[in-house]
């Protein structure tokens, strides 16, 4: 408890000499002073000022926001107005990135390009390979293989 003049002390305990019977104005006396001395205790000695600035800093500290508690953790006048400076600065690139993006999106633009080339391309060259792996000279010599030819040439032809 604080020291002020006039504001009467408790005792520690109750002595013999008290009686049970007593006047209750003593005890009442003594819980207006504690009552008194917990309001007084509320009451913060800061200045507005100085509780705004620590809630800020506090704040500041604890915040996830990028750039913040660079600017509550720094302790000299520059370093405080460097991070302002970044801060200020981002945030000026967020706006103007983002009505740069709004304005497009609601300008409603359509964008059609068709291009017809009518250019002249040169020729493919054309490679012929023969992967047929059976020789027409060496079915000739085999009399099986050449009946079994003339079938299949007739087939192809529709005289069958």
């Amino acid at each position: 408890m604080s020291d002020h003049q006039g504001v009467r002390r408790r005792k520690s305990r109750p002595s013999d000499d008290d009686s049970i019977d007593s006047d209750d104005s003593e005890y009442k006396d003594i819980v207006d002073d504690i009552q008194k001395d917990r309001v007084v205790d509320e009451i913060p000695n800061d200045t507005r000022w100085s509780q705004i600035k620590t809630e800020s800093k506090r704040w500041g500290e604890t915040s996830s926001i990028h750039g913040f508690p660079h600017v509550a953790q720094a302790n000299a006048g520059s370093t405080i107005a460097f991070w302002l400076f970044i801060l200020l600065l981002s945030t000026a690139g967020l706006v103007y990135l983002f009505t740069v993006t709004l304005k497009q999106y609601f300008s409603y633009a359509k964008t059609v390009n068709i291009k017809v080339g009518l250019q002249e391309f040169p020729f493919p060259s054309i490679t012929l390979c023969n992967i047929n792996p059976y020789k027409l000279s060496a079915i000739q010599g085999i009399p099986e293989l050449e009946a079994l030819l003339s079938i299949y040439e007739s087939a192809g032809d529709g005289t069958f």
